[in-house]
């Protein structure tokens, strides 16, 4: 590449901005869109402005359709994880043919970020490189103005050459700066308290995306969101993060236990007793080197929990090394052991079909999978998937061998394994 208000419903009404914003609402990418649609919510300049969250494809057309007829532009704005790429084309195709220039097309996500050509060749307007608040703000702000978006930092776009333009990446936002919630359209859910990743895995997109310094919300922060979800019903606190048990560290590796503490101990007072409280598991994880007695052991005082998702992915050490981990097989045994001694599940990560596996490889993380099972474990399963912009992206997607879908069909049985494994491995 080269450098270089609110309305909660699709009814005709009139609009007092010139621009509206649809925001496509898919079920998996929500968390990401509640972020965006908050920090829209939260910018003044943009105090008016409607916007809409259609859950599918036939929505998001009689939605654009009842905006374009008494609003000037719309601006149409889907997240894309590489999983629905092939949708995703599809929907921004049909979607330039039947409005042409009225709709500004902006894509963001992880696919986008590490692979932009991809839907921009799809006719997609703007492509969001990486972290979005800020840019869908100053995209929106410059719309409804009447000015250009071209002058954005930390987007790409095709130019007059046909070639792919980035504009430049602005630095790491500040998650205190963006509420994570978008309160006014009553969306909200599990709330990110961390970005960042350390590690670097060779098949992840974290750190390659968001950077390996972590960035934290802060417990004030946090429990301000919470007070207002509480409030209007949503009683259950989730936490959207790489690892739960690293909130709060410095360095993304040495565990800052009076933080976490302290985050648990004040959800616990304004959650309890009608509330519940869920640290560790969906829609995050927790890697097994943190997993100890003092980690679970606030996980038994302040939450809710029933399991921990365990980030595991093989049973291999040298696939570990390989994948850029960070820890050892025998962490991932004695996380198991660990969290089902406090009576609690591990829920245990595991992909299949890694880029260049051996026999033996296969062949130990089978055994390592039987083994934790044997303890009280289930298997959470994945299918190897390239992803942009990481080590693995040069690899095709992976296969599920006789022996692996042997295990797998037996498990599944069992009520002992389950995941989008199947669905991955079409990608």
């Amino acid at each position: 590449m080269k450098k270089s208000g609110s309305a909660r419903s699709n009814e005709n009404i009139s609009f007092p901005t010139a621009v509206a914003a649809i925001f496509y609402y898919y079920r998996t990418n929500r968390y990401s869109i509640h972020a965006l649609a908050g920090a829209v919510e939260a910018a003044p300049q943009l105090m008016g402005i409607p916007l809409f969250f259609p859950e599918a494809y036939g929505s998001a057309l009689m939605c654009l359709d009842n905006v374009l007829k008494t609003c000037r532009h719309a601006v149409f704005l889907i997240s894309v994880h590489t999983i629905q790429a092939v949708q995703v084309r599809f929907i921004i195709r049909k979607v330039r043919q039947l409005y042409g220039e009225r709709v500004t097309i902006l894509a963001g996500g992880a696919h986008v970020t590490g692979l932009p050509e991809d839907i921009l060749r799809a006719g997609a307007d703007i492509a969001c490189i990486g972290e979005g608040e800020r840019v869908v703000v100053e995209v929106l702000d410059s719309i409804n103005r009447g000015s250009k978006w071209k002058n954005v930092k930390g987007i790409a776009y095709i130019g007059d050459d046909r070639d792919v333009v980035f504009t430049g990446q602005e630095d790491n936002i500040c998650l205190d700066e963006y509420p994570g919630i978008a309160a006014g359209h009553r969306k909200y859910g599990p709330l990110e308290i961390t970005r960042g990743c350390v590690h670097g895995c060779a098949y992840c997109q974290a750190s390659y995306i968001f950077g390996r310094t972590l960035r934290h919300r802060s417990v004030n922060n946090i429990i301000e969101a919470e007070q207002i979800m509480f409030s209007r019903g949503l009683t259950s606190f989730r936490a959207v993060t790489p690892d739960a048990f690293m909130y709060g560290s410095t360095d993304g590796i040495t565990i800052n236990y009076p933080q976490i503490e302290l985050l648990l101990s004040e959800l616990y007072r304004i959650l309890k007793p009608r509330g519940k409280i869920f640290f560790g598991t969906f829609p995050s994880e927790v890697r097994p080197e943190n997993v100890n007695n003092k980690t679970v052991g606030m996980i038994k005082k302040y939450t809710d929990n029933d399991n921990l998702v365990i980030g595991a992915q093989t049973g291999s050490g040298r696939m570990l090394e390989l994948c850029r981990r960070g820890h050892t097989v025998s962490d991932v045994i004695n996380a198991v052991k660990t969290t089902v001694t406090a009576g609690l599940t591990p829920n245990v990560d595991f992909i299949f079909g890694l880029p260049e596996e051996t026999e033996k490889d296969i062949d130990d993380t089978l055994k390592v999978i039987d083994d934790i099972v044997q303890l009280g474990a289930r298997v959470h399963a994945h299918t190897f998937m390239p992803l942009p912009q990481t080590p693995f992206a040069k690899y095709p997607t992976g296969i599920i061998v006789p022996k692996v879908q042997a295990l797998i069909n037996r498990l599944t049985a069992k009520g002992v394994l389950y995941g989008e494994w199947m669905h991955q491995r079409k990608v």
